[in-house]
Parts: structure tokens; sequence; C-alpha cells
């Protein structure tokens, strides 16, 4: 009986540790950023929506007091961002893209007017990240498949 229970405590530990590990792996990113106006004042109580170009699922959330958002567990894609505050022209934003656990900075100025008003902002994709240390390069199933072996025995294979 003593030998069971050290047994089935053993999976259990062995399972504990399994789902641990499968929990800190990620398929999401997230945007942040802060939302200013013209004179570089954060806008706090701003309304940030997020909508997804592939799937059509939409995110809102509100800047805080300091004018930062943060819209987190964002599925890698590309997202369209519309930022709107009271007294401020809408902005938009056409292509956020989001990678795999990848944090991508979007901060943006709003311009005086009404709501109803809106500017189309345009970026260009992101070539440093600063909000973590993280590197990322994704690569494709076929230049993985094309990688030149190295054979040897300090390597063995790859």
């Amino acid at each position: 009986m003593k030998g069971i229970t050290v047994s089935v405590v053993f999976l259990l530990t062995l399972l504990c540790c399994v789902s641990i590990t499968a929990n800190a792996q990620s398929d999401r990113g997230s945007i942040v950023g802060t939302v200013k106006d013209p004179n570089g004042a954060v806008v706090s109580k701003a309304k940030v929506t997020v909508t997804s170009l592939d799937s059509g699922e939409v995110r809102e959330v509100e800047t805080s007091d300091d004018g930062n958002f943060t819209v987190a567990e964002l599925k890698a894609a590309p997202y369209k961002m519309t930022v709107q505050a009271t007294g401020f022209k809408t902005a938009t934003i056409d292509s956020v893209r989001v990678a795999v656990q990848v944090t991508r900075r979007q901060d943006v100025n709003l311009e005086v007017g009404n709501v109803g008003e809106s500017v189309l902002v345009t970026s260009d994709s992101q070539t440093l990240q600063t909000e973590s240390p993280v590197q990322q390069t994704n690569v494709t199933e076929r230049q993985v498949r094309e990688l030149p072996l190295q054979i040897g025995s300090e390597t063995a294979g790859r």
C-alpha cells in the first residue's frame, strides 16, 4: 500500500511540474502606450479600441490617470486601433502588428477637435522593442526544413 501511495504522489508531482512548464509558454502579445494631447499632456479616460483585422474580435480599454493603457493577451495578428476622448478628434491607426510574446508600444497624440472628426495615423513597423528584452524572429516551416545540417559528434545533428 505504501508503494502505491508513493507512486501516486510522484505522478501528481510530475503532473504539476509539467503543467507549470506548459503555462509558461504563450501565443499572445500585447499593446501598450500613452495617449497625449498636442501640448504633450497626458489624456486620461480616453477610450482605446483594438480590433483584429483577421477575426474582427474587439477589445476596449480606458487610459489611466497617467494616460497609459495596456491591451494584454492579444492573438498574434494585425490590429486596427482607435482612440477617442472628449474634445479631441478620433485617432485611427490602421495596422498595428502584434507578435507572439512581444509587447508592442503604440503611443498616440490626439488633435483638438470634435469626436466625430477623425485623424488617420500611419506608422512603420517598429524595429526596436523597448518594452522588454525579448528578441524575436519569426521563421516559416519551410525555412526550418531548409536549415543546413551540421553533422558531428559535438552537435549530434543540427
